[in-house]
């Protein structure tokens, strides 16, 4: 992936605009050229409220928050990277890839945990 490096001084009323003047480009293609806006609600997130030894997940990045609120505990993102498994490093939860497992999707499907915002 080629990196191209933009400079900018757009930001002269931030405290610290020299570290915001730099923002990486991969390959051109940025919807945000900022570089300021976070990503929300692309990182699936599991609970094992259930207590079960082991959940099948369909994705190999996503967060573990333990049981449902007010019992979780730190949401923690884990990466299996090239792994088939991960072990929580709070709960102990055994999480295993299973690729035929649509992204976000679990097994048990009581496993996913869906935020609402109050």
């Amino acid at each position: 992936m080629a990196r191209t490096l933009q400079t900018s001084t757009a930001w002269p009323s931030h405290p610290a605009p020299s570290l915001l003047r730099l923002t990486w480009l991969w390959s051109g293609a940025n919807p945000d050229p900022t570089g300021l806006t976070m990503a929300h609600g692309t990182t699936p997130h599991f609970h094992n409220t259930e207590g079960l030894r082991s959940i099948e997940v369909g994705s190999k990045e996503f967060q573990c928050v333990g049981a449902l609120p007010p019992f979780d505990h730190p949401h923690v993102f884990l990466d299996m990277g090239k792994d088939t498994e991960i072990v929580c490093p709070y709960c102990s939860t055994l999480y295993v890839f299973k690729a035929e497992l649509g992204a976000g999707q679990a097994k048990p499907a009581s496993a996913i945990f869906k935020a609402y915002a109050a």
